[in-house]
């Protein structure tokens, strides 16, 4: 028997293979070139002037392994009575024994082999490059019980019953025990009033006050409501049968150790194999070997091997895989200048590229970061900026989208070629080149919400204006939500108010430079200027709110209950 604590990846043989070298096909060489261009492409540099400096590749032929160690996985289930249908022992001794030979027969079982390949390679990774993860085999399951005397009631199938102590009686809840209980009619008064309004002996007690007990008949005892005067019940741990079941469930699981010869491959395609994982099937041919299903009479055996310090063999199934795997070393050239990029996989995935666009876009930064520092005419430096391809897209995305947002968007279409922290910096520069086209307009908007909308709570607040909204409101409560009601839906249109006064000069500068189609999503950010618009109207607000005192309209009640509160 093996349980999961005696896994040990570590215990593994590491796989010894040839590795082939095989020449890699010319059209990896085209494909990448190809894949340069169209990165190259719009950002004001020629793509059919790249030139190959340097392409040095080939193709790797190996195997890897996955090699899964079975473990038995014993999960301990407690029932009442004898449970019938699982093989019956005697002791934990002879589980342990019994156990311990399913686990070697799985040694001997050519089906039970099958069966575990057979679940790992219809897993969607099929075992490659998946190491020390537990793989579940739910076809093989044995079950054992011991059955014990319940040593709760002591193999009986009763226990004194606790509620009575086992008396089958119990004090009696309305008289408590003394026999005698408060008379139903005159309720211990000892009088009634009789038929002409007079007071008179209770009939029923004789004017005691006190009558025989209903419920106990004087005996000061009922029946136990547990036991029912057994003075014992059903033992809960047994359900009565006197006997448990102690059920072991044994299944198997196997524990994944994955080797390929990474001392005889390249640095960079180690790197890449240990970095994708199991996405390292979209990059390579992985092909399974030596499968019972396609020639039996050539399947490996499964391994049962001797580990020091265990008394049993330990059981392990090989699976092995054939993998081709393209790689490449590219160098090329760009305006006199060379750059370096690695090819990896079937798919000739570009990774490690030099950041080559940001040497093509240097001018389009200098200029959206003179847009963003307000040097010269904002509008033209934008348009100048976004004649190169890839800070247009920063443009574009910082104007439809929060930062954040923005930067994921600008990287889908920019994957290579440039760094995370330069499209940062990219987006930063735009949001703020946006802004500083929208100043002007959102100034004058901010101007605008301003004075109209503290005039409004002027009005509101000293005329008979909001006496005519809550005045047919009676509850005096809901006064306080009808004003703030007022007060939020002036700050929403006054923000309406400023992006509707700078959507016009946004617009304008953007034009040329965003499609049509997209023009309608754009939605001017505000910046600084909400804060100080949302800061002035509520102090309109409170200031309409304190001349409200000081003038012949009535103040509202709830603002001079919260001055009286605070002492003002």
């Amino acid at each position: 028997m093996i349980d999961n604590n005696d896994l040990n990846p570590a215990e593994e043989q590491k796989h010894k293979t040839e590795t082939r070298k095989l020449q890699i096909d010319e059209h990896f060489k085209d494909d990448a070139l190809k894949k340069i261009k169209t990165l190259v492409s719009g950002n004001k540099s020629d793509p059919e002037a790249i030139t190959l400096v340097s392409f040095d590749g080939e193709v790797l032929q190996f195997q890897a392994e996955t090699i899964l160690q079975i473990a038995t996985k014993i999960s301990n289930i407690s029932k009442p009575g004898r449970v019938q249908g699982p093989v019956q022992i005697g002791s934990e001794v002879e589980a342990k024994e019994e156990i311990r030979k399913q686990y070697l027969a799985l040694t001997k079982d050519r089906d039970t082999t099958r069966k575990i390949r057979e679940t790992v390679l219809n897993r969607n990774d099929q075992g490659f490059a998946q190491d020390g993860i537990v793989i579940p085999l739910p076809f093989w399951r044995k079950e054992f019980v011991i059955f014990d005397e319940c040593s709760t009631c002591r193999a009986k199938g009763t226990i004194q019953c606790q509620r009575c102590a086992g008396k089958g009686y119990e004090q009696c809840t309305l008289c408590k025990s003394s026999g005698m209980a408060i008379c139903t009619q005159c309720r211990g008064g000892q009088q009634i009033v009789g038929p002409q309004g007079q007071k008179i002996p209770c009939p029923t007690c004789h004017g005691r006050g006190r009558m025989s007990c209903p419920q106990c008949n004087q005996s000061g005892q009922i029946q136990c409501t547990v036991c029912r005067t057994k003075g014992f019940t059903t033992c809960a741990a047994c359900q009565g049968h006197a006997w448990t079941s102690n059920i072991k469930v044994v299944e198997i699981e196997g524990r994944t150790a994955f080797d390929y010869p990474r001392e005889d491959l390249p640095e960079k395609v180690v790197a890449m194999v240990d970095a994708r994982k199991d996405k390292i099937k979209d990059d390579a041919e992985i092909h399974i070997s030596q499968l019972a299903a396609e020639n039996p009479q050539q399947e490996e055996k499964p391994k049962a091997e001797q580990v020091e310090g265990r008394p049993d063999a330990v059981y392990r199934v090989p699976i092995k895989y054939e993998v081709i795997l393209p790689y490449a070393h590219i160098e090329f050239e760009i305006e006199d200048k060379t750059y370096y990029t690695f090819l990896f996989g079937t798919k000739g995935r570009l990774t490690h590229v030099s950041p080559f666009i940001e040497d093509l876009i240097k001018n389009g930064v200098r200029k959206l970061g003179d847009a963003a520092d307000q040097r010269g005419d904002v509008a033209q430096n934008l348009k100048a900026a976004s004649e190169y391809r890839t800070v247009k897209d920063a443009i574009v995305a910082a104007a439809r989208f929060p930062l954040r947002k923005a930067a994921q968007e600008v990287k889908k279409t920019n994957r290579l070629g440039i760094s995370g922290e330069k499209i940062k910096e990219l987006i930063v520069l735009a949001d703020q080149a946006m802004k500083n086209t929208t100043d002007k307009p959102r100034k004058i908007g901010m101007a605008v919400a301003g004075v109209g909308f503290s005039a409004f709570f002027l009005c509101y607040f000293l005329t008979p204006l909001r006496g005519l909204i809550v005045g047919a409101i009676a509850n005096t409560n809901i006064h306080i939500a009808v004003d703030g009601l007022i007060l939020v839906l002036c700050l929403y249109l006054s923000t309406l108010v400023m992006q509707m006064t700078a959507a016009g000069a946004m617009k304008n500068a953007l034009k040329g430079i965003i499609p049509p189609e997209q023009e309608k999503g754009l939605t001017p950010k505000l910046g600084a200027s909400g804060f100080w618009t949302t800061l002035i109207l509520i102090g309109a607000f409170l200031v309409a709110l304190e001349l409200s005192r000081h003038t012949g309209v009535e103040a509202p009640s709830w603002y001079a209950g919260l001055l009286a509160r605070v002492g003002l």
